[in-house]
């Protein structure tokens, strides 16, 4: 839900050794899952996060335990983002006239914790823009949540990390050596706040209410930064279809090949 790629500049550092990550900058303001390489407006977004790792000095096992959240404001302007099921398909959207005229604030607090093969990783995100139906009408809140929870586990016994797996033996099958296997597991979800329906922002025949998937993955890396992924997703949703029902269940097949440096 949040933006996937944006233009501008950061400071960002490190303190007491690495106990407290820091990182703020000044952004172009791209919309909510989008990823924009020019400016729409004049307006910019100050965006800022803050990482807590507790016990990252200690040799216990929660020495990979860090605590995140992240947050930006700024001004939009035009049109709303369109958001997108894990298949790409659109489930929530404006109408038509609907469009963003003031400030837009997110915040979106995260966990992940590492020890051995095993890691997990969760997130909530909260996004809040206003907005308007007509040049003349009064100004109306928007709002979009989502959250998830990702676990994975190194099958041939690599140490998961924040930055992924430093594999064992990388891909050369002269050395008989074939990478690295992992196994993830994810549940995610997002809603739309009712006040959006309430407030004829949306088409509620159109754009669902809650989606809500699980997915399983098979991850094979071959080296620390080839990585080819194979994933299947099910989202659910509530509301989206005529007269009030249920959108269709969504199954989807992702095969993607990363790569990383």
């Amino acid at each position: 839900m949040l933006p996937n790629r944006d233009v501008g500049f950061q400071v960002s550092g490190d303190l007491l050794g690495g106990v407290v990550s820091y990182a703020a900058g000044l952004f172009n303001g791209s919309p909510d899952a989008g990823s924009f390489d020019v400016d729409t407006n004049d307006s910019k977004d100050v965006v800022g996060r803050l990482v807590l790792s507790p016990f990252k000095k200690t040799k216990t096992f929660l020495k990979d335990l860090n605590l995140g959240i992240g947050g930006s404001t700024g001004k939009q302007t035009g049109a709303l983002a369109a958001y997108r099921s894990g298949g790409q398909i659109g489930i929530i959207s404006a109408l038509a006239g609907v469009v963003a005229d003031g400030t837009r604030k997110r915040w979106a607090p995260d966990l992940s914790f590492y020890t051995g093969p095993f890691g997990l990783g969760a997130e909530y995100a909260d996004s809040e823009s206003f907005v308007r139906k007509t040049a003349s009408s009064p100004k109306s809140q928007f709002e979009v949540k989502a959250w998830q929870t990702t676990v994975s586990f190194a099958l041939t016994g690599e140490a998961e990390s924040y930055t992924g797996l430093t594999v064992k033996k990388p891909f050369d099958p002269g050395k008989d050596q074939w990478g690295a296997l992992e196994v993830v597991a994810r549940v995610n979800g997002l809603e739309l706040s009712g006040q959006d329906v309430s407030a004829g922002l949306v088409d509620p025949t159109k754009s669902v209410r809650k989606a809500v998937a699980w997915a399983l993955g098979l991850n094979w890396w071959l080296n620390k930064n080839i990585k080819q992924l194979v994933d299947f997703e099910r989202t659910s949703f509530t509301g989206g279809a005529a007269k009030g029902a249920d959108r269709s269940p969504e199954n989807a097949v992702f095969f993607r090949t990363q790569l990383s440096f």
